[in-house]
């Protein structure tokens, strides 16, 4: 259950590097006013989606899966992330670019972030 908290953690953490990433790149990704109050919702819900609703989305979209080899996960990644942008979570996504800059930085930030973070068998 701690290691579900730092996870978490890490995520958020993620997120608000991404954010300030972002806005210094001017890529269309901005933090939005309190955004360090509201990105570990954001990224509640990036987890949550990521869980319940990408392998529902990977099935449906399984023909276009094998066609382009796995390359259609990172765009439904990507709309996934624009979609959250625009819930008001403490990320403004302004732009297909910016969801784009904004999965990438994620990805990166989290695998960092998660080799600080042992795997433990619980």
């Amino acid at each position: 259950m701690t290691n579900l908290v730092w996870r978490w953690a890490l995520i958020s953490v993620a997120l608000l590097l991404t954010g300030l990433l972002g806005e210094q790149l001017k890529v269309g990704l901005n933090l939005t006013e309190q955004a360090v109050w509201k990105l570990p919702l954001a990224a509640v819900l990036i987890g949550l989606i990521n869980a319940l609703v990408l392998p529902l989305l990977k099935l449906i979209t399984m023909p276009l899966h094998c066609a382009t080899l796995g390359a259609s996960t990172f765009v439904i990644n990507v709309a996934l992330f624009y979609w959250v942008g625009h819930l008001g979570l403490g990320l403004e996504v302004v732009n297909f670019w910016g969801a784009l800059f904004g999965t990438l930085c994620v990805s990166v930030f989290s695998t960092a972030l998660g080799f600080l973070l042992p795997d433990r068998k619980e």
